[in-house]
């Protein structure tokens, strides 16, 4: 089905919604979006699967292209909060906090709101803006799998249009098995934040709010950073989070607001559409780079870590799993072994067994592809790349990235990408 384009006149006071795929075109008249007021000629993009909600000012000529599952409508009664939350940000800037973080449950319209401050932000006369992106499944500023940090100059439609200063590497894209470096790569971010002495700090979160697990992973955030006000969205009457709001109005100033009632969640194939677009923003120009893994130390991994098998160990392994072996170390809770093919799984267990302890076997080239973080000497992320292949003998691994400048330590990841940004695979545990 092709787009469609269409022009209308709208009346005043009306609220509209537009989601995407989709083009706005404003061509006489005035409307107020995510906090701002438009007039004169100006365009929005809409990308697919997301919501921008338009409230006419006065009588406006409006243009819209509509893709195949973009749709426009006006809103009915009730269903659309643009106006409580004008009310509401309006409020809060007011108290002149420096520091706001937004939580929320998933597709509540969390990155909405931290548009919306930032451009009632600059409209009061903040002159220093900087927005922390800590959500890692769903990141707008830096790559999937970071958190980031990007200075805020102008008004915006999108987190995705602010360009990150900042990034630390967690290497996983959701954080439930990742609760602990959220937290030191949230706090790495926001120590240089401060240093740039901003007039505010928005901080974007995630939406894992579901179970004791998430409630203590967001009590453990707001308790760590101690922001001077955090903005809850609610969308239903009984809020995921309702267990640490107690606790949540004790250490800040706590604000719940509501979430649109027509915000659908997105379903996984449009989340997973969404990180591989982010990825593909970061897979450009991507060049192979050799770096020793003696000079830069690696994280999240067990590669290099453990001492070699004797020559009479390797020699039983070869014959025991029908394979040559390429590499292979003990670790106190590891035995890592690299072969040149695959071998069954009832000869891994076997091992088990003998060495007591877990044996990862992984046929060399596996790693192809692997999502890695190029750290500098503070762990903060340069970058991302992709591992083309790791030279076990030297200890050395071939990446394909954009960084141009050395790291200090290499941090492994635990997807799998493709050069265009596509998902491959996902590990629970570390790849190596």
């Amino acid at each position: 089905m092709e787009a469609v384009r269409e022009e209308k006149t709208l009346p005043p006071e009306k609220v509209y919604r537009l989601r995407g795929p989709a083009l706005f075109s404003l061509k006489k008249g005035k409307v107020y979006v995510l906090g701002r007021i438009i007039s004169g000629r100006e365009k929005i993009v809409v990308p697919r699967a997301r919501i921008m909600c338009i409230k006419t000012l006065e009588e406006s000529v409006v243009e819209i292209v509509v893709g195949s599952e973009g749709s426009f409508e006006e809103a009915l009664e009730g269903e659309e909060v643009v106006d409580i939350w004008d009310h509401e940000i309006s409020s809060i800037l007011n108290e002149g906090f420096s520091s706001i973080m937004v939580f929320g449950p998933v597709d509540a319209g969390k990155t909405t709101l931290c548009c919306f401050i930032v451009n009632k932000a600059l409209e009061n006369k903040y002159s220093k803006i900087f927005v922390i992106d800590a959500d890692i499944g769903q990141a707008d500023i830096g790559p999937p799998t970071t958190i980031s940090a990007a200075y805020a100059s102008q008004p915006i439609f999108s987190l995705r249009e602010l360009k990150p200063k900042y990034l630390a590497f967690v290497g996983v894209d959701t954080p439930m098995n990742a609760r602990d470096r959220v937290l030191i790569g949230l706090k790495l971010i926001c120590e240089k934040v401060v240093q740039e002495k901003p007039d505010l700090v928005v901080i974007n979160t995630d939406g894992w709010t579901r179970g004791i697990k998430a409630h203590e992973y967001k009590l453990s955030m707001a308790t760590l950073l101690r922001p001077e006000a955090i903005i809850l969205l609610q969308k239903e009457e009984k809020n995921e989070l309702d267990n640490i709001v107690p606790v949540l109005k004790k250490i800040t100033n706590l604000y719940i607001l509501p979430s649109p009632r027509a915000a659908k969640p997105r379903n996984r194939e449009v989340r997973k559409m969404f990180r591989e677009t982010s990825y593909m923003r970061f897979m450009e120009n991507l060049k192979l780079k050799t770096y020793s893994a003696d000079t830069c130390p690696l994280m999240y991994t067990h590669l290099f870590k453990g001492v070699p098998l004797s020559q009479k160990e390797i020699d039983v392994l070869k014959l025991h799993l029908g394979a040559n072996i390429i590499h292979c170390e003990e670790t106190c809770d590891r035995v890592l072994i690299i072969v040149d093919k695959h071998v069954p799984k009832d000869k891994i267990e076997e091992l088990k067994a003998l060495y007591g302890k877990d044996v990862l076997v992984t046929v060399r080239g596996h790693e192809k592809g692997l999502l890695v973080g190029l750290l500098d000497d503070n762990l903060l992320c340069l970058g991302i790349g992709i591992i083309e292949e790791i030279d076990y003998s030297n200890k050395l691994l071939r990446i394909k990235t954009y960084v141009n400048k050395d790291p200090h330590y290499i941090a492994f990841g635990q997807i799998k990408l493709s050069e265009r940004g596509e998902e491959i695979s996902k590990y629970r545990d570390w790849f190596l």
